[in-house]
């Protein structure tokens, strides 16, 4: 019954921001739900092994990519650096633990994950991608009481918005033109998966990766969908639909495992 639930919701979620129905959206929901089931079968060991892999590229990536500018003419590399440092701070942020060791080794690591996708992501000229991971950032810490890791969040995401504005840079995109069905399934879908992975979160109370990627995922959905709904900018997952489907393959699917499954 879960299962159903989350691929229902997650499928509404998506038709909201693609806004018609066609033989492409079809598959991209289709895809992203066989996707989706297909990562609630593996083991959640191997989401510490993603993480560490892709937290690795990231970081490898914001330091070789500036000095190979001719990269970026090949299509796919823009798409895959901007999906690749989007999923870097999903899954570190929902397999970190939470207990404060120290100013250094509790904030050191989330500036850097942050600051190396924001360079990434600046490289490919999808900057705006990060401004629902920083809100999300922000009131997952918040939410989980680590008060360091909410500090040094917050101090990063005012420099980043002092840098943008002192750059004159455009990160809020033209206002989209969105019809009101896609708002209901907007509104309704991402609220929805967000109250589950809410209460999940406040019924087991432990450091579960699922529950708490899960939770980190929903937060970040949810803000990008205020941001496009409420304030009208057009520049986060609204333009790309494809890591909007990663995000919600990556949070949704080890949730679907059996409670027994999830400790």
């Amino acid at each position: 019954m879960k299962k159903v639930l989350l691929i229902i919701l997650s499928a509404f979620l998506l038709y909201g921001y693609l806004g018609q129905i066609n033989l492409k959206s079809l598959l991209t929901i289709l895809s992203g739900s066989l996707f989706t089931l297909f990562v609630s079968k593996l083991r959640l060991k191997y989401l510490y092994f993603a993480k560490y892999v892709v937290v690795a590229l990231s970081l490898l990536m914001s330091l070789v990519l500036p000095f190979f500018p001719n990269l970026f003419e090949v299509p796919i590399v823009p798409h895959a650096v901007a999906t690749i440092s989007v999923c870097s701070i999903l899954l570190f942020l929902g397999c970190c633990f939470m207990d404060e060791r120290g100013i250094l080794k509790s904030c050191l690591p989330l500036i850097v994950v942050y600051l190396s996708s924001a360079v990434n992501l600046f490289s490919v000229g999808k900057l705006p991608l990060i401004k629902p991971l920083c809100l999300a950032g922000i009131a997952y810490f918040y939410t989980l009481g680590s008060t360091k890791r909410l500090a040094c969040l917050i101090l990063f995401a005012v420099f980043l918005g002092i840098f943008l504005w002192m750059g004159d840079f455009n990160v809020f995109g033209e206002r989209p033109s969105l019809s009101q069905s896609q708002k209901v399934f907007l509104f309704f879908a991402s609220f929805c998966l967000f109250s589950l992975s809410f209460f999940l979160f406040v019924r087991t109370k432990d450091e579960n990766p699922a529950i708490l990627l899960f939770f980190f995922g929903m937060l970040s959905v949810v803000f990008d969908v205020i941001l496009l709904t409420g304030l009208g900018f057009g520049c986060g997952l609204f333009k790309e639909k494809n890591i909007l489907a990663t995000i919600l393959i990556i949070s949704a699917g080890p949730i679907m495992k059996r409670e027994t499954e999830l400790i």
